[in-house]
């Protein structure tokens, strides 16, 4: 998970932080990716090494992967697709967009953690 959010996992602010990234994320039409690319493609190997798995049904694979967001899910199996078929461009394609995605992410929480910090300091005032 990008540093952004596991360094607020205990904060107080994490879940009016997740919501509000959510709700900039549904109105602007970007989709959120808190993975890093390298997070996603280790899983990503191991369902490459263990086939059983693709084996499974949908149901199965969600039960399994319902910590990812349907986009993460997406790239997962995106991932999946190009290491099995040797695509080392589309991995590179896939790495831009979770890169830009967690950017993203990132810009919008620091944002956000600033405007509040900003609101508590004139409410101390």
């Amino acid at each position: 998970m990008i540093k952004a959010i596991s360094c607020l996992k205990n904060s107080p602010q994490y879940s009016a932080a997740l919501k509000h990234l959510q709700e900039k994320a549904k109105t602007e039409g970007f989709d959120l990716c808190y993975y890093t690319f390298n997070e996603l493609k280790n899983v990503a190997e191991f369902i490459v090494d263990n086939p059983h798995i693709q084996n499974e049904g949908e149901a199965y694979k969600r039960e399994l992967l319902s910590s990812y967001s349907p986009f993460e899910y997406s790239l997962l199996w995106r991932i999946v697709k190009a290491i099995r078929g040797g695509d080392s461009s589309e991995l590179e394609s896939i790495q831009t967009e979770v890169k830009h995605s967690n950017q993203r992410v990132r810009r919008v929480l620091s944002n956000y953690l600033i405007k509040n910090k900003i609101k508590e300091v004139f409410n101390h005032a």
